[in-house]
């Protein structure tokens, strides 16, 4: 008499799939989303007009002040919108 013996699936071909998934998931987080977290995305854009937005006193546009006013010892950055 033979007894056959049920073998359960080894732990490396059970865990094959889900550690593929976390694995893409975690490289599709570490790429981000360069259109929110790149230079100019919807991020960077809305810290500088909340900088802008601070310093009402300053009497440059968005535009210029970031042309003039984030580059250190610009001279054409007024007193008034230095930081």
């Amino acid at each position: 008499m033979t007894v056959d013996v049920i073998r359960r699936p080894s732990t490396s071909t059970t865990l094959r799939p889900a550690l593929l998934l976390a694995g893409f998931l975690l490289a599709a987080m570490m790429a981000g989303c360069p259109h929110a977290f790149g230079r100019g995305g919807t991020i960077d854009r809305a810290v500088l007009k909340d900088i802008h937005e601070n310093m009402r006193h300053c009497s440059l546009s968005l535009e210029e002040f970031e042309k003039y006013c984030l580059i250190e010892d610009d001279e054409r950055c007024p007193p008034s919108c230095q930081s």
